[in-house]
């Protein structure tokens, strides 16, 4: 009978304890706070960052093709276009502006380099590669433009508002450079650098 009890009353004290427990909490904030980004980057056909992006027109090795030339429409495309598959901006907040620019010439060979200015190097968006400036989505205020010139100033080529949504061309590689030429250009070796400039205003 005793131990009959003795169960009764553990049955009971367990019925009792979830009445008796007491509930407790705590909250808190969680802020945070997303800058303005801005990013421009050149790529590779696999879409990696090229640290060794290059156009290049080597006509040395194909003089036919300089002659006919200069006797024709005066163009010259790149004989390659190293690493360079597309130029990329990213914007996330305000309003965004692309410049291009580049150093002077430099010149190694045997005349005094006299011929070739930095004007006769042009990018015509998309006229080979046949990309799209996804990155100008044609709000009020967003352009691009269709074909530079190169200059040692600075060039607005691309402007637009707001976020592009991730990486987004602007349109063009190396592909669309085109090079004039006249035929009167010393013989050598030509070499600049151009700059792309994102700028968040």
């Amino acid at each position: 009978m005793m131990s009959s009890m003795l169960t009764r009353v553990t049955f009971a004290v367990l019925l009792l304890l979830p009445s008796v427990v007491l509930a407790q909490g705590a909250d808190h904030r969680v802020v945070t706070r997303i800058p303005n980004y801005i990013g421009l980057k050149i790529v590779d056909e696999a879409g990696d960052i090229a640290l060794g992006a290059a156009v290049v027109f080597d006509y040395e090795s194909d003089p036919e093709a300089y002659v006919a030339a200069i006797e024709g429409s005066g163009r010259l495309s790149p004989t390659n276009a190293v690493d360079f598959a597309d130029v990329q901006v990213a914007v996330r907040g305000g309003s965004w502006r692309v410049f291009v620019g580049a150093f002077p010439l430099s010149y190694v060979g045997d005349h005094a380099g006299a011929g070739i200015q930095l004007a006769d190097i042009r990018v015509e968006q998309g006229a080979v590669s046949g990309l799209t400036p996804t990155a100008i989505t044609h709000r009020p205020g967003g352009s691009m433009s269709a074909a530079w010139n190169m200059s040692n100033s600075w060039r607005r080529i691309a402007r637009d508002t707001g976020s592009t949504g991730g990486w987004r061309s602007l349109g063009f590689n190396g592909l669309d450079y085109v090079l004039t030429v006249q035929g009167d250009e010393d013989p050598g070796r030509y070499t600049t650098v151009v700059f792309y400039l994102l700028t968040n205003p």
